[in-house]
């Protein structure tokens, strides 16, 4: 499916550059080299560029050796001077000057090469493209570790002989990593698609030089280039590196399911098999999941002035302020200054604030009534935007986007179930949140064209029309449960479904913010229990069990734990409270007799750095002891910063060092069963009393 062509041209969502069909941008000299796709295959143009900055005041650069266009931009807004180079370093060195020398506001400077040439080029990407006209080649990696040693492992599908897998048992590893390469050269993808890809390339750039391969993947013969986050910011569950290929994109799948609001398929678990059966299922979900999301990834990189590489994580906030300098470059107009008090103006409350008074027990049956479209139709509705847009931009932008995302939404009506639907239901959903990125705009506190104080006027109105809904539906006998980002839950008066409900709501709405606003009654469960406010689980009528909130959806749980987690929410949504005790003794008796599986109970973590690096930081005390650092030292086979690492907890009691009492995964011996009962059972408790937040106004039940 290719984004809808008419669209592309908008020149002011979609870039007004001439250019077609562009899959990748990269320097050349003073310049930029286009790749673009088209009938006779890839070709390549080169175009100029001059880096620019913006001033409030007449620059003063007589004491630089360097050649500089001054022009003055129309508008009264406060940077108005556009000064433009001929070289990269020549608008480096002049901002270096001018930030110390100028009393009055900083100069404005955008401090990456690339996305300057995207806001002032008017370049996007996959423009005029189909979707099957873009070159994708899948990759996924794993490193099984034990003491006898690591295999690795790489799955590869390419465009001529389907699914490829390598392993370090069958061949070399300087084997494997020449034949990626000579895959990625013959076939030349533009994009390469995995999960966990941040994470996984630095990784494995590292282990081919171990082996002694140069990995020429660039479109140039370049190797990729790597910057490596900070163990900190590893360990927090964020990407290990940042990794860019010449002419090439690296898309990360987990990006595109969070910006589509799409579940994580179950081939790519964290608690899959790491075999190469596991691999090759994950190739096949790779391959499914970006049919239903590209057509929502093309259509934003031909939008946003960023890469197709960066798009996929940016703020929306972030997209909405760099769409509207684009446009404020375009007509050569001045930009307004910065937000004058960072961070004055706590925002992000939204529609939260309401805390309604529950009965104990399961609720239901629920109804969800959808009202993420809510602050933008505010916006439209009220035609509110920041006071400092003399062009009007914010309003044109977020009109077209929201007719846009209808466009998706009835496109998705119309299809009604497969593939096809979902894929236009993840176009209507990543529009909507772009639409939702311009109040995220306005109540930054460092962006171009925020404006708090319309943001809290946002928020008010917000506030107000929510509380005449939920009035509404208390007085129609209906029962509020949940206001969140999402909408409105609430259990619909006694034979009642909902719809009319529903249908009311919209009408009230309709009333008061006339032609922009959609709303729909997009779910109905069984049962909802309540933990706290942002925190409730929901069971649908085909007994599918949704989770919200981080109290309850914790990524450090072992499987065993998770599962124990859901089924006795499951029990708590099905009436069945009284039997939440039983299921954890059942549990507790299943540990305690060692009938767990012990992959059930063990955790995958990512390797954050080399071992001799851990070992000095923690000589050092710049770091705490931790269980995978502690399994690479006293390992004999290599490990790498960034390897995933499983491991299981041994020895005894439940008051133990896990950094001293851990053990590989594929070091378990069936045969003498040595994990920790009593540290499982201890968590297995704590987790069993976290669930009392649900039942504690049902006496007797703990």
């Amino acid at each position: 499916m290719k984004p809808d062509a008419a669209t592309n041209t908008e020149p002011s969502l979609f870039g007004h550059a001439p250019f077609r069909g562009v899959v990748a941008v990269e320097p050349l000299g003073h310049g930029f080299r286009l790749f673009l796709r088209t009938e006779d295959g890839l070709t390549t143009q080169e175009v100029p560029f001059h880096p620019f900055l913006l001033t409030a005041t007449p620059p003063v650069l007589r004491e630089l050796p360097l050649s500089c266009v001054i022009k003055m931009l129309t508008g009264e807004g406060e940077y108005r001077y556009l000064l433009t180079f001929d070289t990269w370093h020549d608008c480096c060195l002049a901002y270096a000057h001018l930030h110390r020398s100028t009393t009055g506001p900083p100069p404005l400077f955008f401090p990456e090469r690339e996305q300057q040439f995207l806001l002032s080029s008017g370049v996007t990407f996959f423009r005029g493209l189909t979707q099957e006209q873009v070159v994708v080649t899948f990759l996924a990696s794993e490193v099984t570790h034990s003491s006898d040693g690591a295999v690795f492992r790489l799955a590869i599908s390419d465009r001529r002989q389907g699914d490829l897998l390598l392993a370090s048992d069958r061949m070399s590893e300087r084997a494997m990593f020449e034949e990626l390469s000579r895959i990625l050269r013959r076939d030349d993808p533009d994009l390469l698609v995995g999960y966990g890809l941040a994470q996984q390339l630095p990784a494995l750039l590292r282990r081919a030089r171990n082996a002694g391969v140069r990995l020429a993947w660039g479109r140039d013969g370049s190797s990729p280039r790597v910057k490596e986050f900070s163990p900190s910011r590893q360990e927090s569950g964020r990407a290990a590196g940042w990794c860019r290929i010449f002419g090439r994109s690296v898309v990360d799948l987990r990006h595109l399911l969070r910006l589509a609001d799409r579940p994580r398929p179950g081939g790519l678990s964290r608690d899959r098999g790491k075999d190469e059966e596991g691999l090759r299922q994950q190739l096949g979900v790779l391959r499914s999941e970006y049919r239903v999301l590209a057509p929502a990834f093309l259509q934003l990189s031909g939008m946003v002035p960023y890469p197709p590489q960066v798009c996929q994580h940016r703020s929306r906030a972030d997209v909405a302020s760099a769409l509207l300098v684009r446009a404020y470059l375009h007509h050569r107009h001045s930009m307004p200054p910065l937000p004058p008090h960072p961070h004055s103006h706590q925002h992000g409350t939204g529609l939260r604030g309401w805390t309604p008074q529950l009965r104990p027990g399961p609720h239901g049956p629920v109804v969800h009534c959808e009202l993420r479209a809510l602050l933008p139709a505010i916006l439209l509705a009220y035609r509110l935007a920041p006071r400092s847009d003399d062009l009007a931009m914010f309003q044109s932008l977020l009109h077209r986007l929201t007719r846009l995302k209808r466009e998706a939404r009835l496109e998705a009506e119309t299809l009604g179930a497969g593939d096809g639907f979902a894929a236009a239901d993840s176009r209507r959903v990543v529009l909507g949140s772009l639409a939702r990125g311009f109040y995220g705009l306005l109540a930054s506190s460092h962006l171009l064209f925020a404006d708090q104080q319309t943001a809290a006027e946002t928020e008010r109105l917000g506030r107000v029309l929510t509380g005449d809904l939920l009035t509404w539906l208390r007085e129609q006998g209906a029962e509020p449960l949940e206001l969140d980002r999402d909408g409105i839950y609430f259990i619909p008066p006694p034979g009642h479904d909902g719809t009319q409900e529903v249908s009311h709501l919209l009408r009230r709405l309709t009333e008061l913010l006339p032609g922009e606003m959609t709303l729909s009654c997009d779910s109905r469960y069984r049962a909802m229990v309540r933990y706290k406010p942002g925190n409730y689980a929901l069971l649908g009528y085909d007994g599918t069990l949704v989770i919200k909130g981080s109290s309850l959806t914790s990524g450090g749980l072992e499987p065993f734990l998770r599962q124990f987690l859901h089924d006795a929410l499951r029990l708590l949504l099905e009436d069945g409270a009284g039997r939440v005790a039983a299921l954890y003794e059942e549990r507790l008796q299943q540990l305690s007799t060692r009938q767990v599986p012990v992959e059930q109970l063990a955790r995958t973590e990512t390797l954050p750095l080399s071992s001799e690096q851990y070992r000095r930081e923690v000589r050092e005390g710049k770091r705490h002891h931790s269980a995978v650092g502690e399994l690479a030292l006293r390992s004999e086979a290599p490990f790498h910063a960034g390897d995933r690492v499983s491991y299981y907890v041994t020895g005894s009691g439940s008051h133990i060092r896990v950094h001293e009492q851990c053990r590989l995964l594929a070091d378990y011996d069936p045969r003498h069963p040595d994990f920790n009962v009593a540290w499982y059972a201890e968590r297995l408790h704590r987790l069993y009393r976290r669930l009392t937040g649900f039942l504690a106004a049902e006496p007797g039940l703990f």
